[in-house]
């Protein structure tokens, strides 16, 4: 239930009411939290990561991602308190009461680029595996940073960068 700032300029300016762009400013990048239509259902808007851009080769398996036939450097943060502000109600969803963090392991991942963020895997689990897939041109490949409790690319599909609406900025009232 956070409200997060959403900066629409960020790639370009759009014909109002469309998808098409009357000019763009920037591509966006591998590592970028992005707000967009649902391509199943365009009434409604998910936020994820850019892992994989258009030519990339993406690949998940035991909950490491490979991009481009590399592995995802994954490290234990050296701080625990962007996890320790999480509660045990933000795990329970989908009827999973029982779910709590304590059932969760923190990581850093580092894309390439250089781009750090958190991610969530759930400890002691089986995980999927996923791919290998190429992003076709004007595409992009999304996952969230809760690994395991995430629709995204995984289950979805590629997302149009059409469906884009802009970067996330900031969480201004959680």
């Amino acid at each position: 239930h956070d409200h997060i700032f959403v900066n629409k300029l960020t790639y370009g300016l759009r014909v109002p009411f469309s998808e098409s762009w009357l000019v763009k400013f920037s591509e966006p990048k591998r590592g970028e939290v992005i707000v967009f239509k649902y391509p199943k259902d365009m009434s409604t808007f998910f936020i994820k990561r850019i892992v994989g851009e258009s030519g990339d080769k993406i690949f998940y398996e035991n909950g490491t991602l490979y991009v481009n036939d590399k592995p995802v450097e994954k490290t234990v943060p050296a701080s625990r308190d962007d996890f320790e502000w999480l509660r045990d109600v933000d795990f329970q969803r989908d009827g999973n009461m029982n779910d709590g963090k304590d059932n969760y392991v923190e990581f850093t991942e580092n894309l390439p680029g250089g781009k750090n963020h958190a991610i969530l895997l759930r400890k002691g689990e089986i995980y999927e595996t996923f791919g290998p897939v190429i992003v076709p041109d004007g595409q992009l490949f999304v996952m969230g940073d809760n690994r395991m409790n995430s629709a995204d690319s995984r289950v979805w599909g590629f997302l149009p960068k059409e469906n884009i609406l802009g970067r996330a900025m900031f969480v201004w009232l959680s």
